[in-house]
């Protein structure tokens, strides 16, 4: 039988090498004191995650529970402190989506968020184009949610 246990599943098919308690990179980070539990985050740039040296990905996976309704948060997220394009962020959001997809059972309810942290604002075409993106997520299509750094994981989840 399948665990519907969205975090027990990734624990136990991901290395603990790269599972992560900090949110950061290079002076950008999320805070996670208010994120839902229980939870895992994994370090997808991790050499351990299993993608190869030059393969696209984000940053972190996090997957929590959602608000005790039996569903699960899958959160794949990105932090920059530069300047980045739209479509980069698409393209690494994106390849979140597909790791959590391929490591996640497909029978557990799922709250899907995109979720772009960054230090310095995006040039107003940019921020356009993101608002404009639809990751998609299985059978669904998700908004990428843009935060700075410093943010709560919590706020980024619950923000519409």
């Amino acid at each position: 039988m399948i665990s519907t246990d969205a975090v027990a599943v990734l624990k136990s098919a991901t290395d603990v090498r790269c599972h992560a308690v900090d949110c950061r990179d290079y002076g950008c980070s999320l805070d996670l004191s208010d994120a839902p539990t229980p939870s895992i985050l994994i370090s997808l740039e991790s050499e351990f995650a299993g993608f190869a040296a030059n393969e696209t990905r984000c940053d972190y996976l996090f997957v929590g529970e959602s608000d005790g309704d039996g569903g699960f948060w899958v959160a794949p997220i990105e932090l920059t402190t530069g300047r980045k394009r739209a479509h980069r962020f698409f393209l690494q959001l994106s390849a979140g989506a597909g790791y959590a997809d391929s490591h996640l059972p497909q029978n557990i309810a799922v709250r899907f968020r995109h979720i772009a942290v960054h230090s310095i604002p995006l040039h107003p075409r940019e921020y356009h184009l993101m608002r404009t993106y639809l990751v998609p997520f299985r059978n669904d299509d998700a908004r990428i949610r843009i935060v700075s750094c410093g943010d709560k994981l919590a706020d980024a989840l619950s923000g519409v």
